[in-house]
């Protein structure tokens, strides 16, 4: 469901009417079923998960590609 510009910013065909309608109100009926749905018991979403790549942090210098971190992270000198 993208507008006309972003359409033509992606290089994408605009698509036939009854594909943006049938999306259009898919998401509709979606909104309409799921307000009489009982609420979560927890939170479903990717930001209240625990992040599994990092579980115990990182600093940003740590971030890259192991070949590249040495010089990723050289200070420039100054003049």
């Amino acid at each position: 469901m993208f507008d006309e510009l972003t359409l033509t910013a992606f290089g994408w065909s605009n698509p036939p009417a009854f594909v943006r309608n049938l999306v259009e109100n898919s998401l509709k009926l979606r909104g309409y079923i799921s307000r009489w749905l009982l609420p979560r018991r927890k939170p479903d979403f990717f930001t209240d998960s625990k992040l599994r790549s990092y579980p115990h942090g990182y600093k940003v210098n740590d971030l890259g590609p192991t070949k590249m971190l040495a010089k990723l992270n050289r200070v420039p000198k100054k003049d």
